[in-house]
């Protein structure tokens, strides 16, 4: 594919992946904030718990297979039946394991409650599994447009059932139904969008090549999976559910900013860096500018994020949630170098680097085990959240780094990539919290000190990247110019 035509299929994939991100966010956030007055901080423990039996479930039926079908996408043809039917054989295994732990892992956190929620989540495995195959011939031809759309059904499948189960009183259950519910639809649409010729060749001999790739990914993916649930399993184990419910809250609210723009950004990316594989001098160029944007957009707003937390929450929700703020806004500041995750690891599986991936993963799930273990030792979800900070703080540079070495460039492309960005973000904070304390002071509202914050801290934002950033300012502009005309139709 021309260099052109690649640039062209990946700025408007980002724009229907962010289109997508962004009204899934909208619904997201509406959704959670009713359901943080329908549901209890316990139900959002019970949830929380839940998901760390289903994470491990989820990585080993996808065994890597999607990652490995994608790189693999100019064979994708000969590879596609051995996939198929090697993804359904994982998720049916995954669903088996989840049901037969459901009993030990209910007992492990002392939650009787668990038990149902758990056997309810194990149709999750098998029906992703499913969607394999079709979910990767649609990343391979690019057809971001679709993705967007499918992604878009389920964000809100779930929310809405969720929502109206939750005003039934279900309590937590609503969340578990909504989350089934939703991967059944996103399924069924992948296979409608994408359909898949199923053909009774097992491929059994391709099966050992893909397990052996898919395999370093599975380590590397429940290692991660493991590092991102720790928090939560060493709080229920623990601490009460009660708190992990508020943690729980304050973690979910604290990705909601990465999530808008890193996710979409490493979907979209993950695909076209692919395509490049063979030319390190472009995948070098296309990284830095990429991640020095999403850094450049994406740290001021976790940062200013960490801010406006205290009058946001006051604002919006019952007092049964202020016990969450401390914690959530030490995790928006950790979020900012979790963002580099997504968008590190895209490069490393672009390039092939299955073995480095796995490593890397097995070195952050220790180094992030030991430090929220630690905290949670010495108190509640507040000294787990500066433990998980922390370690996002030392481990998202650090992954940053290793990706720019696979294609040839150096841990001056880091410092290049993060100082600035930090540094101003950090000001910008500063200046914001200091801002909101004033007008606390001042006993001016909740709505119009939140209001207030933001502005303060967002303009001393601009105006310092004015004065030492101002290559990314143009660099944005620029990207954003040609976004807009790529979208236009062409003139005969």
């Amino acid at each position: 594919m021309g260099s052109d035509r690649l640039g062209k299929k990946t700025a408007v994939g980002f724009i229907w992946a962010l289109s997508q991100t962004v009204a899934g966010r909208v619904i997201n956030i509406a959704g959670h904030i009713l359901l943080a007055w329908l549901l209890a901080p316990t139900d959002f423990g019970l949830i929380s718990l839940a998901y760390t039996a289903l994470v491990f479930g989820s990585v080993l039926q996808r065994a890597g297979l999607n990652y490995v079908l994608v790189q693999r996408q100019a064979t994708l043809s000969e590879w596609q039946d051995a996939g198929l039917w090697l993804g359904f054989a994982f998720g049916l295994i995954a669903t088996l394991l989840l049901v037969a732990a459901a009993p030990l892992i209910s007992s492990l956190y002392d939650e009787p409650a668990l038990l149902g929620l758990i056997l309810l989540l194990s149709a999750v495995p098998l029906l992703d599994g499913l969607a394999v195959v079709p979910n990767a011939r649609l990343q391979v031809d690019l057809r971001f447009r679709a993705i967007a759309i499918v992604n878009f059904a389920y964000t809100a499948t779930h929310i809405v059932v969720a929502v109206l189960l939750a005003w039934r009183g279900m309590g937590a259950y609503a969340f578990i139904v909504g989350h089934v519910a939703a991967i059944a639809l996103r399924s069924i649409l992948f296979w409608f969008i994408a359909p898949v010729a199923v053909r009774f060749q097992l491929g059994i001999a391709k099966w050992p090549s893909m397990i052996r790739d898919g395999a370093k990914l599975v380590l590397s993916g429940l290692c991660t999976n493991l590092m991102f649930q720790a928090d939560y399993i060493v709080l229920g184990i623990l601490h009460s559910s009660t708190s992990v419910g508020l943690y729980y809250f304050a973690y979910r609210l604290s990705t909601q900013s990465i999530q808008l723009i890193s996710t979409s950004l490493s979907n979209v990316l993950f695909p076209a860096f692919s395509k490049l594989q063979e030319d390190k001098g472009r995948q070098y160029a296309a990284f830095l500018k990429s991640a020095s944007l999403l850094v450049y957009i994406v740290t001021p707003i976790c940062f200013i994020q960490a801010a406006i937390v205290p009058p946001g929450i006051r604002l919006i929700f019952e007092s049964k949630w202020y016990p969450s703020i401390p914690m959530l806004q030490i995790l928006c500041i950790g979020m900012a170098f979790r963002v580099l995750y997504p968008i590190s690891n895209s490069m490393l599986r672009a390039c092939g680097r299955f073995t480095l991936h796995m490593v890397l993963s097995m070195i952050s799930a220790g180094i992030f085990i030991s430090a929220v273990t630690s905290m949670a030792f010495i108190g509640d979800g507040v000294y787990v959240a500066i433990g998980a900070s922390a370690a996002f703080a030392i481990l998202g540079p650090g992954i940053l780094h290793q990706a720019f070495l696979s294609v040839g460039g150096s841990f001056m492309d880091v410092c290049r990539v993060l100082f600035r960005p930090v540094l101003c973000s950090i000001a910008a904070m500063i200046i914001a919290m200091l801002a909101s304390q004033y007008m606390h002071q001042l006993g001016l509202s909740s709505a119009g000190n939140l209001s207030l914050t933001f502005l303060a801290g967002a303009s001393a934002y601009l105006l310092a990247s004015c004065c030492l950033m101002r290559r990314q300012q143009v660099e944005l502009i620029r990207v954003c110019a040609q976004l807009i005309k790529r979208q236009r139709p062409h003139e005969n």
